[in-house]
């Protein structure tokens, strides 16, 4: 099991993350006024999250499940 300060350095960077996203896409506190928009805030956020993820995938135990990523369009 993952220590503390592992999951909280792995919150904080998540975190960190998808601010990074949602600044990149000029879209800061989600104010977005069509769904477009919202939907593209959405995505970049999640691409975000999920290239940190696999660049830090050494913090993080793997099972060999694959998983899907579902992005709307």
């Amino acid at each position: 099991m993952l220590g503390f300060k592992k999951l909280l350095l792995i919150r904080l960077e998540t975190w960190n993350t998808q601010k990074d996203g949602k600044q990149r896409t000029e879209l800061n506190d989600s104010q977005a006024r069509s769904e477009n928009k919202l939907h593209s805030l959405f995505n970049a956020s999640l691409f975000a999250i999920f290239n940190q993820y696999y660049e830090n995938k050494s913090l993080v135990k793997h099972t060999k499940k694959i998983t899907r990523f579902i992005f709307y369009v």
